[in-house]
Formats: C-alpha cells, sequence, structure tokens
C-alpha cells in the first residue's frame, strides 16, 4: 500500500505542481503521527470484558517496533520530497511530455532512496544504537533488493493509472496543467 503513495504523489505533482505537492507530501507526514497515536491509544486502552483476545497478543499484533516507526517516517519524509523534486526537474527537461519517464524515473529514484534508508535505519542503525544487534550486511542487501524489485515493478505498473488519472482529472477542468516552475 505505501507504494500507491509515490502513485499519488505524482499525480499530485503533476497536477498541482511542486509547491502543492510538497505540502501534501507533509500532511502525509502529520497523518502518520495521528495514526501512530490511533493504534497506541487502541492498545493503550482497556480491553472488553467479553474479549477473548489477550491484550499482550493485541500488542503484539499492532504495535510496531520503535525501528520500524523511525525508519518508515524517515524513510517516507526524504523519499516523497525527492520523488517530487525529481519529478519536477525532469519537467523542467521535458515539458509536458513524457509523463510516463517523469513518473517511473521519480519514482524509481525515490523508490530506492526509500528502500534504504527504511531497510539502513530500522535493520542496521536503530538496533545499533539501542544495543540491540544489527541485521548483516547480506541480510540488508537482500532486504533492500527484495523490496527494491516489487517498489519499481509497481512503479512501472502504475504509469497507466498516473496518465488515466491526469487525464481524466484535466478532461473535467478538475486540475489545471502544472505550472513550469524550477523547486
Amino acid at each position: 500500500a505505501y507504494a500507491l503513495t509515490f502513485f499519488a504523489s505524482d499525480c499530485y505533482s503533476e497536477l498541482y505542481g511542486p509547491e502543492e505537492a510538497h505540502k501534501m507530501v507533509n500532511v502525509g507526514f502529520a497523518m502518520n503521527f495521528v495514526l501512530l497515536a490511533l493504534v497506541y491509544s487502541t492498545i493503550a486502552a482497556p480491553a472488553a470484558p467479553f474479549s477473548s483476545v489477550d491484550p499482550a497478543t493485541f500488542e503484539q499484533v499492532l504495535g510496531a517496533s520503535l525501528n520500524i516507526v523511525v525508519a518508515s517516517l524517515l524513510a517516507y519524509v526524504v523519499s516523497q520530497h525527492w520523488d517530487v523534486r525529481v519529478f519536477h526537474a525532469i519537467r523542467e527537461a521535458t515539458g509536458r511530455d513524457a509523463l510516463w519517464v517523469r513518473n517511473v524515473a521519480s519514482t524509481a529514484s525515490s523508490q530506492l532512496l526509500d528502500t534504504l534508508i527504511f531497510v539502513f535505519v530500522g535493520f542496521a542503525a536503530m538496533p545499533a544504537l539501542r544495543g540491540g544487534d544489527a541485521m548483516g550486511l547480506n541480510a540488508l542487501l537482500g532486504l533492500v533488493v527484495g523490496q527494491y524489485v516489487l517498489k519499481l515493478l509497481i512503479a512501472v505498473a502504475d504509469t497507466p493509472f498516473v496518465y488515466a488519472v491526469v487525464g481524466y482529472l484535466r478532461s473535467r477542468g478538475s486540475a489545471a496543467p502544472a505550472a513550469r516552475t524550477a523547486d
């Protein structure tokens, strides 16, 4: 599901420009904290007396480790802003042509950045900082390759949907072409 955020930011970037896209990324980042607050307040709430689920099991299933939360939030905010910047740098070079190049190239580069940050912060840096065991380099690289290949396939597969969304909204007058401005 997370890979779809790049699809959304590329559509938004194309339709409304880099400034609005950066605002959308920041709103998404803030909403991650709202989601965390909701999840942790649910964990903290007392279990219903008739519940057959043990509160410890409930917490184990819903509660993400600090490593994963920090890695995920950092990867999201850095890679999404990178995606918007690269998308608009390519747009400056191509004009309105080659939306597919903007979509695939910006998403491919930002997904690589996202994957590297998430894997190395979540499974190497944070565990080491907390006195735990970091994964070995081979295991980390295996995670990077596996995650990145899947994300890259999603980036390529979502291109027709980017064209469909952008075309539909422009045809309805719901969005003007994004101004060509340097980011």
